[in-house]
């Protein structure tokens, strides 16, 4: 799959992928085509990862909060389970935010 275009400067995406892990071992997960036919047996997972959203301008020139705590305040609105963790202090953990984009 391909990744979103990045808008006014910003970065692209994620590209979507789905994936085959056979009797859900994640360690022996292949990579499948975007338009597939596939035989699968019971146990196994398929994974599908969604395209990610585009960036929208450059992270260093936006006025106010950094990239990083503007990105970490949309893991908290959309509720995402990481977001907890990426809070630390009263500021951004920016290194566990780095490893979870």
């Amino acid at each position: 799959m391909s990744a979103p275009w990045g808008v006014a400067g910003g970065s692209p995406g994620a590209a979507g992928e789905n994936l085959l892990q056979p009797q859900g071992d994640e360690d022996s997960a292949v990579s499948l085509a975007d338009n597939c036919t596939i035989r699968v047996h019971a146990g196994d997972v398929i994974r599908m990862r969604t395209p990610g959203s585009e960036g929208l301008g450059s992270a260093t020139r936006r006025p106010g909060a950094s990239g990083l705590e503007q990105a970490a305040s949309l893991f908290l609105r959309r509720g995402s389970g990481a977001a907890p963790q990426l809070i630390a202090d009263g500021g951004v953990d920016e290194t566990r935010l780095e490893r979870s984009l």
